[in-house]
């Protein structure tokens, strides 16, 4: 049996009804302990109806030669074989194999072969005709026109031009190419509003949501604190998410010394190294947590922390913790991105460390009403934004595929 089907029973396959449909490729992968975007949107177009194949990320960074490289391969080949996964009534998650030399033309076009055989494949097996096709990534415009989608998005979360271990000007390129070839373009931050829409045929601002049922548990429920943070004693500034190259762990740092009693819970795949901070003892680096978790750890945080680094690539950025932290009822104290501003009082800006300083002091020596916090976000549901990009794509649906030059 071809490698994707093996966990998925073929005679059932054979019986699925015709219905709408979406091709999802992704920029992240279904079992994240993460949830982006990416998995509520999916999650969106299932419970609505969409049978929805989500195509694991293919990756967009260069990739060097070396143990980690290695690692990644086995890894990738490991759930590669785990074939198609049918998670839900609707939703189906496959993996593809994808060799990670983006800006190779020899690799980009196996893959691009690769890829557009093994998606046409699961497609028919399916049932999958004239889907919606929505991608995440600039290399992802290979696959315009290719499944014959009577619709193409291109939802855009981050600046890609400008991330670590891309071609810059090979993936601006590519970016440019899709934007024009793409129904609809779909940015989550108003610069990125305003780079793309020189080129787009039809562009939509539609800021990231929030799981408000999920994380509003941390204000309704008394959860027991989890135990690695149940003998920290004093005020707990929170943090969860990648913890990456554009987060400030010199200025978290920082904060740590100024401020001792209170202690920097920072929770996340940790993905830098972190070696210059271990004599930082209130500085605690507790990994990644399930997702189902967070509400428990958010129940006893005091106060929770945006410490992004402010440069051209995060200034694009519109931070999906955000509306998450409110809606577990803490106050956010964050460098100054432009999402971030205008969020009301609940969203500190500091634009000096010694600001980031006062201001987590003065939030903590605030009483707070975390209920009121929670209740600031509830218009911001994923459903909610579902719906209004399905609104556009309706308007929109009608427009002819533009072929590829």
């Amino acid at each position: 049996m071809p490698i994707g089907l093996h966990n998925v029973n073929k005679e059932s396959l054979n019986m699925l009804p015709a219905m709408r449909a979406v091709l999802f490729f992704s920029s992240d992968d279904w079992s994240d302990d993460l949830k982006t975007s990416k998995y509520h949107m999916a999650t969106c177009l299932a419970n609505d109806g969409y049978r929805v194949l989500y195509i694991n990320s293919i990756g967009l960074k260069q990739q060097s030669l070396g143990s980690q490289f290695l690692k990644k391969v086995f890894n990738r080949l490991k759930t590669v074989f785990k074939g198609l996964r049918h998670v839900n009534a609707n939703l189906y998650v496959f993996t593809p194999f994808i060799l990670p030399f983006h800006s190779s033309n020899i690799v980009s076009r196996l893959n691009q072969l690769i890829l557009v055989l093994s998606v046409r494949l699961l497609q028919y097996r399916l049932n999958i005709s004239e889907p919606e096709l929505w991608v995440f990534l600039p290399n992802h415009v290979s696959l315009i026109g290719k499944f014959n989608e009577r619709v193409a998005l291109y939802y855009c979360v981050d600046e890609h031009t400008l991330f670590s271990g891309v071609d810059t000007s090979f993936m601006h390129n590519l970016e440019e190419k899709l934007i024009k070839h793409v129904n609809l373009v779909v940015v989550t931050a108003k610069p990125l509003y305003e780079s793309k829409k020189l080129h787009a045929n039809n562009i939509l601002y539609l800021p990231h949501g929030v799981n408000v049922e999920h994380f509003s548990q941390a204000v309704v429920q008394n959860f027991s604190a989890p135990d690695d943070i149940a003998r920290i004693t004093g005020p707990k500034i929170g943090f969860f998410g990648l913890i990456e190259d554009w987060i400030d762990l010199d200025l978290v740092a920082y904060a740590a010394l100024e401020l001792p009693t209170y202690s920097f819970i920072m929770l996340g795949k940790i993905k830098v190294n972190i070696e210059n901070f271990a004599p930082i003892k209130n500085m605690k680096f507790l990994g990644p947590k399930p997702f189902g978790q967070l509400p428990q750890y958010c129940r006893h945080f005091d106060c929770a922390i945006m410490p992004f680094k402010i440069n051209a690539m995060t200034l694009n950025v519109n931070p999906l913790k955000m509306r998450e932290y409110l809606a577990a009822g803490l106050p956010v104290v964050s460098t100054a991105l432009p999402e971030a501003q205008g969020q009301g009082s609940y969203v500190r800006i500091a634009r000096r460390r010694e600001e980031f300083v006062t201001l987590l002091s003065n939030t903590i020596e605030t009483e707070v009403d975390r209920r009121a916090i929670s209740s600031s976000v509830t218009q911001d549901s994923w459903e909610g934004r579902y719906r209004q990009l399905r609104n556009e794509i309706g308007r929109i649906a009608p427009a002819t595929i533009l072929p590829l030059i």
